[in-house]
């Protein structure tokens, strides 16, 4: 059985300047926090960042308050940006070859990617640091939507 996680960064600083540049707020490492202690994530992980700051810092502070995580490759994925296009990452997930990937990203990308790798069009936007649970058997079945995780705060 194959895992997906897909997960929007956290809240982020409205600051002027570049987008890619935006850092978390208070909030968005408090959200990270309290979604960690909800996901059922343990055990080997490979984990896909977006390259901008936001995601990155993200994908740090899951990581530290996960204990039982442990991340097997790490790789900044450009194909993780907002404006990618989700079918070529659909293509990409359905080439790799994992038991347990993380995918850190952002709007509209993770609510359009989860959309057309499930056909499920229950998720229509994500929160900040939300997290959705994607299976999918063995026999390459059709991912399946599994849980969704969403921050106290």
């Amino acid at each position: 059985m194959q895992t997906l996680w897909i997960m929007r960064h956290g809240d982020a600083l409205w600051q002027s300047g570049a987008d890619d540049l935006r850092e978390l707020s208070q909030r968005g490492y408090d959200q990270i926090c309290s979604v960690a202690e909800k996901a059922e994530l343990k055990g080997m992980v490979d984990l896909w960042v977006s390259p901008y700051v936001r995601a990155q810092q993200t994908a740090e502070c899951f990581l530290k308050s996960s204990s039982q995580l442990h991340v097997q490759y790490k790789g900044d994925q450009q194909l993780l940006v907002p404006e990618s296009d989700p079918a070529m990452l659909v293509e990409l997930i359905e080439a790799s070859q994992f038991e347990q990937l993380m995918l850190v990203s952002h709007m509209p990308l993770v609510a359009r990617f989860t959309q057309l790798l499930t056909s499920d069009d229950r998720i229509g936007a994500f929160q900040t640091a939300q997290i959705v649970e994607c299976r999918r058997n063995d026999d390459n079945a059709r991912w399946q939507l599994s849980s969704i995780y969403s921050p106290a705060v």
